[in-house]
């Protein structure tokens, strides 16, 4: 079990009631206990962002509202960014900053680290907070993003002379 939850009760954000609760709900749903901290309301997914950059030792960072200048966001491609649910959202000396939600997953930063040729820095963010950047930045769906590329292009008159 995820003990590090333990935090949220000496913190007085739940009662042990409150985080037993949630891991039976965990256990007959078979999702996560802060999966089910979160759907009961107990905490927010912010407040569970937060929780677990302490506990693996990372910054935190909120993306809702957050403008990342276009160049940070083009040295992760749209695809790369949607399919692994990453953003870059910074440069730090030659490493590039990536916010992602789970800091853990060791295959999406060897990908990073091989396409970027750089060094990554994580910081943690929501999923949902991460899902909203990239729509923000990218268009809402790559469809979109490709269908507005499309017909800005289409709209560009060429004069031959």
């Amino acid at each position: 079990m995820a003990d590090w939850l333990e935090r949220f009760v000496e913190d007085g954000t739940i009662g042990e009631s409150q985080l037993e609760e949630a891991r039976q709900m965990a256990a007959s749903l078979g999702i996560t206990p802060e999966d089910a901290l979160v759907r009961q309301g107990y905490i927010n997914g912010s407040d569970l962002g937060r929780a677990q950059a302490a506990v693996f030792n990372y910054e935190f960072m909120e993306l809702e509202g957050v403008q990342i200048p276009n160049s940070i966001i083009e040295q992760i491609s749209e695809s790369v960014a949607r399919d692994n649910v990453v953003i870059a959202v910074g440069n730090e000396g030659d490493a590039v900053v990536v916010a992602m939600h789970n800091p853990n997953n060791m295959d999406v930063l060897d990908k990073l680290r091989f396409l970027l040729n750089k060094d990554v820095k994580v910081v943690m963010a929501t999923m949902e907070s991460i899902q909203g950047a990239i729509n923000r930045h990218y268009g809402q769906t790559e469809t979109e993003s490709v269908d507005t590329m499309i017909s800005e292009f289409t709209e560009k008159t060429i004069e031959f002379s």
